[in-house]
């Protein structure tokens, strides 16, 4: 995945929102990502990536709590 991807490839991933923010995790720096629409293993209009990232990085939903 490059910094200027708008889609990301996944194994698969069962986030309950269906567009978002989320985060991939690279040598334990987190990077947040944007999506608009998501299926079982693809994120679409993907926005706001900082850096590159590799195969097998973990992705991690991001919660909005309210308080």
């Amino acid at each position: 995945i490059t910094s200027a991807s708008t889609t990301i490839t996944v194994d698969s991933q069962s986030f309950p929102d269906s567009a978002g923010a989320a985060v991939v995790w690279d040598n334990d720096m987190p990077d947040v990502f944007y999506y608009t629409s998501k299926t079982t293993t693809l994120f679409s209009g993907v926005t706001g990536l900082a850096f590159d990232h590799e195969d097998n990085d973990a992705i991690q939903a991001v919660y909005l709590m309210e308080i």
